[in-house]
């Protein structure tokens, strides 16, 4: 995590904040916080990367990988996509506009905001 990332997150200390493989993600109050189920959160998101490991190595050739998470919350699955290669462009939709917006700040934080589309889907 860069200085400027370790900054934000002690600015916004009066915010939650959780660690999920290592990362961490301010958690806005209305958003869904994981540590009531955090061995769950964990296993989701080390399962979701394998899966997107093999197929970025099945399609090493192709130019970019397109991702899409419906239900973000505050972007941990959508972030650790996008930090998983530079191939990776992620949309992540959820139908609360403050999850929508956390994952947006929660992408600053951890330098892809430029690779992640964060959108409310109730126009899906």
């Amino acid at each position: 995590m860069t200085p400027i990332a370790r900054t934000r997150l002690r600015l916004a200390a009066n915010r939650p904040q959780t660690s999920i493989l290592g990362k961490d993600f301010l958690v806005y109050p209305e958003v869904y916080h994981p540590d009531t189920s955090f061995d769950i959160t964990e296993y989701m998101n080390e399962e979701i990367l394998k899966v997107i490991q093999e197929e970025l190595r099945e399609k090493s050739e192709e130019k970019s990988f397109d991702f899409l998470e419906v239900g973000c919350g505050a972007g941990y699955i959508a972030i650790h996509t996008a930090l998983a290669s530079e191939k990776c462009h992620v949309w992540a939709t959820d139908i609360n506009e403050t999850a929508v917006q956390n994952t947006i700040e929660n992408a600053k934080l951890h330098g892809v905001d430029a690779t992640i589309e964060s959108r409310d889907c109730r126009c899906f």
